[in-house]
């Protein structure tokens, strides 16, 4: 399934879960924490509208959070300070993923470029979860 986000790029799924998967997983865990009322609520949402039970158990809560932001739109979620875990630095959302790629095309075209080709990684992953969450480049 493709999604069109704006004019220049059709994203697949896959590639936005890679994107997330990435930044969650390597590219963004130096400076990010996941708040307990964020996850519960992915968790939730998850549970209550994906795919049958069996599946549930075996994917990542990364690759859970991507499903829930790409497939239950219009919910945000607060992203904390890696060593002030209470201090919440910005929200994520299907909308600010968006931006973030339109940011990327304007103004990090390296980036963008290598999301459009698959050869992203994880320095890619933290620029476009950075720009999701916080709406500029600020670690890293």
């Amino acid at each position: 399934m493709r999604v069109k986000v704006f004019t220049e790029i059709s994203l697949e799924f896959e590639m936005f879960t890679n994107l997330l998967v990435n930044a969650l997983e390597g590219g963004s865990n130096y400076w990010y924490y996941f708040p307990k009322e964020s996850y519960d609520e992915v968790k939730r949402l998850y549970d209550l509208n994906a795919e049958p039970l069996q599946s549930r158990r075996t994917r990542a809560m990364s690759e859970k959070f991507a499903w829930v932001l790409w497939n239950c739109r219009s919910h945000s979620f607060a992203i904390n300070d890696a060593e002030d875990h209470g201090e919440t630095l910005g929200h994520i959302s299907w909308d600010s993923c968006k931006k973030a790629l339109r940011k990327m095309h304007d103004d990090y075209h390296d980036y963008y470029w290598q999301v459009v080709t698959e050869n992203d990684d994880a320095e890619t992953a933290d620029v476009f979860f950075q720009l999701a969450t916080l709406g500029e480049v600020t670690f890293g």
